[in-house]
């Protein structure tokens, strides 16, 4: 865990985007102080570069990032070039319900077509952003989505109406 931040991996995703890693296939960026920018511009960076992502971590169970809604959004967004992304671990961060939903919406309309396994614990998503994973995963049988329901703030018994 380099605390690289915002700034760093902006020069990260500005090498990555001028082809600096063409067989890049996994990338792991956990506890290092990522935020919306920061994810924005490592999907820029990525998206630019061409690089085939099989997996791409920015938080597992014991590091994650500072990435909410803006910057699922962005990753959300670049899911037609990842297209050969099978893994996306974005558990201990700030996603929330509202970036929960947007997750659930482009997995739902075919978005990231190879995910098999996506990671959410520790991320506050409430009964609305369960509601709606649980939708696409009636939907997509071959993704596994993991939550950690003790930190997605889901109400008392569990419910997700």
């Amino acid at each position: 865990w380099n605390r690289i931040g915002d700034a760093g991996v902006s020069e990260l995703a500005d090498a990555l985007g001028r082809g600096g890693a063409p067989r890049l296939r996994e990338l792991s960026l956990e506890a290092n102080g990522l935020g919306d920018a920061g994810a924005e511009a490592l999907v820029r960076g990525l998206a630019a570069g061409g690089q085939r992502l099989g997996r791409l971590s920015l938080g597992n169970e014991v590091g994650g990032n500072a990435i909410g809604s803006s910057g699922v959004s962005a990753l959300t967004d670049a899911f037609h070039v990842f297209d050969e992304l099978i893994e996306l671990r974005l558990s201990n961060n700030q996603v929330g319900a509202r970036g929960a939903v947007g997750l659930a919406t482009a997995l739902g309309l075919g978005g990231a077509a190879r995910l098999v396994r996506l990671t959410l614990a520790s991320n506050r998503i409430g009964p609305e952003g369960v509601a709606a994973l649980r939708g696409v995963g009636a939907s997509r049988a071959e993704l596994s989505i993991a939550l950690s329901l003790q930190l997605a703030e889901v109400g008392a018994a569990g419910d997700c109406r």
